[in-house]
């Protein structure tokens, strides 16, 4: 019962840095495409699908193509991982820069393999 307890006061404690740092990682890609000039105006949509948090970067009213990534959570810092082709040629290889100028972690997808189709197919319209 008292590790239960335990638990549960951990996860509730942890839950908003999660949130906090998949909000900075969806916001610092985001702002990497704008300043890098990828697009004139970029959209990118964030979902939850099977455990893993996928961000979907396209340009604005044309979601046919962009990048995909995924977000996770090292501690309270956000990392960003490229997931397709588009999403690698987009990122540097070690970090890009968060809305309040600190640094975020770039680096390569080492999660359970997915399907980059059926994701996008959740994203695009």
């Amino acid at each position: 019962m008292f590790k239960s307890i335990i638990i549960a006061i951990a996860l509730l404690v942890s839950a908003p840095a999660w949130a906090d740092a998949l909000s900075e990682g969806r916001d610092a890609i985001e702002l990497h495409l704008v300043k890098a000039g990828r697009w004139n105006a970029v959209v990118c949509n964030s979902q939850d699908i099977g455990g893993n948090q996928f961000v979907y970067c396209h340009p604005v009213l044309d979601d046919s193509f962009g990048g995909l990534f995924a977000v996770t959570a090292d501690g309270d810092r956000p990392v960003v991982h490229p997931v397709n082709g588009k999403a690698k040629q987009y990122m540097p290889d070690e970090a890009i820069s968060a809305v309040d100028g600190s640094k975020v972690a770039v680096r390569p997808w080492t999660g359970e393999p997915v399907s980059i189709p059926d994701i996008l197919s959740g994203f695009q319209s």
